[in-house]
């Protein structure tokens, strides 16, 4: 789970954040955000989780988080979801395994409204995601995951397609960025 931090101070990884947004000092802010969290969680299984309000210009951060898969939801992280409209929130979260979104980030990402999600995977890799239109249930998404291993795609692989799989029937999207 160590972040190499050849990678975060990398040309190549800041270039990632150059897509993300048209305003140069949004774009400095996100990737220093990013190189936060993973400098934060390098070496751990846990994840930090920070919302970004693209209206108030507003960060909220939680870094407390010790359950290895899930970022801690604390009061600041509900507050700002609460007072939030639909599409306000970007959120950032760190993947210590470096695999794309799972379906629990996409629900995330419905229920809390966000307009857009980044995962920051550990080896560097950096997924954009959207929240899908309607909830996708964890069995039909393991349903899918199982499929494609058991058709030989290793753990990242089967994710990557069952994501494929489902975007159109759910409404997200989903992409390495690069």
């Amino acid at each position: 789970f160590a972040v190499d931090p050849k990678v975060t101070e990398s040309r190549s990884f800041a270039d990632k954040f150059d897509r993300m947004t048209d305003d140069k000092q949004t774009r400095r802010e996100f990737l220093k955000s990013a190189k936060e969290i993973l400098k934060h969680r390098s070496g751990q299984n846990g994840e930090d989780l920070y919302l970004y309000n693209q209206k108030s210009k507003t960060w909220y951060r939680s870094t407390s988080g010790s359950e290895a898969g899930t970022p801690e939801y604390t009061q600041t992280i509900l507050d700002a979801v609460k007072k939030a409209k639909a599409g306000e929130l970007v959120s950032f979260h760190n993947h210590p395994a470096s695999m794309p979104p799972s379906d629990s980030d996409l629900n995330a990402a419905l229920q809390n409204g966000y307009g857009v999600g980044y995962i920051l995977c550990h080896n560097g890799t950096v997924f954009e995601y959207t929240a899908p239109k309607d909830y996708i249930r964890p069995t039909i998404y393991d349903l899918y995951i199982a499929r494609y291993k058991g058709q030989g795609y290793n753990e990242y692989e089967a994710q990557v397609k069952t994501l494929e799989a489902l975007a159109d029937e759910y409404g997200f999207s989903f992409k390495e960025v690069k």
